[in-house]
């Protein structure tokens, strides 16, 4: 079981793999939840602790000192928020929270709401849709508050959602920039040409099809071809795999095959920058 799009669909579909003792890998999701102890799950991304992490060391280095986490208001939300209270009351510090109904519509009373609370820089792990139009109402009321996202915003939903209103936006990256000269990115890109894809191949066309070559060299090694148990054995055994620039790592005792987080800003004609 392949690439699951969230953690919310992850959630639901794990015990199955579980179960059924069949390979689950590379969901789409840092959420602490999907990365529990499982003999089956395998990710390939870092985590959204790992994220958050290296967006508040950026933001605190500054001396950004109200930050404010807008979440949805579920059990991936609140953990996310957690993360956030964990790291900075290390440094003395509490945040203040935003919490948003998932898939409801952001509207100017809770922009202003969201105001009250004075943010220096906004910490987002919401999906693109809201981020995109709180973006758009800040800039509409002529407020300019720094924010920060989450990889699961996906930063090109949220750069064609948001227009310009999104440039200067920050948006963690768990892959290589998809517009890099590294083997990985130039192979990726070719395989979307060769299958059609006329669209440029944004962080989440890299991630799966990163995630594609680490399972195929996992078959590839596999004892037993089309045994899930043998498949299984493979990601365990991988060890240090570059798929091309990006390197990834498994073990016995080690199923996260990646902490690589960078931060990248939206420009004003709506491109990233590392």
């Amino acid at each position: 079981m392949f690439g699951f799009a969230s953690a919310t669909l992850s959630l639901d579909a794990k015990p199955l793999a579980e179960k059924a003792e069949v390979l689950f890998f590379a969901p789409f999701s840092g959420a602490n939840p999907v990365r529990k102890a499982s003999p089956v799950v395998f990710t390939l991304r870092a985590s959204y602790l790992e994220e958050l992490e290296k967006m508040l060391a950026f933001w605190t280095g500054l001396g950004f000192k109200q930050i404010v986490v807008v979440h949805c208001d579920d059990e991936v939300g609140k953990q996310n928020l957690a993360a956030v209270v964990d790291y900075l009351a290390k440094q003395g510090k509490q945040p203040k929270a935003f919490s948003l109904q998932r898939n409801a519509k952001v509207d100017t009373t809770q922009i202003n709401e969201l105001l009250k609370l004075k943010p220096d820089v906004l910490i987002n792990t919401v999906l693109s849709g809201p981020a995109a139009e709180i973006s758009r109402q800040l800039a509409t009321q002529g407020r300019t508050v720094p924010m920060s996202s989450l990889s699961f915003v996906g930063a090109q939903q949220y750069i064609s959602a948001a227009g310009k209103s999104g440039a200067g936006v920050s948006i963690a990256q768990v892959v290589p920039n998809p517009t890099s000269t590294s083997p990985v990115v130039r192979e990726c890109a070719k395989a979307l040409q060769d299958a059609g894809i006329t669209v440029p191949m944004n962080g989440t066309h890299l991630e799966a099809c990163i995630g594609a070559k680490v399972l195929t060299e996992a078959i590839r090694r596999t004892k037993k071809p089309g045994n899930p148990e043998g498949l299984i054995n493979a990601m365990r055994n991988l060890g240090t795999y570059d798929t091309g620039g990006f390197v990834v790592s498994y073990g016995p005792t080690k199923q996260h095959g990646s902490k690589f987080v960078d931060l990248a800003m939206v420009t004003r004609d709506g491109r990233l920058r590392n």
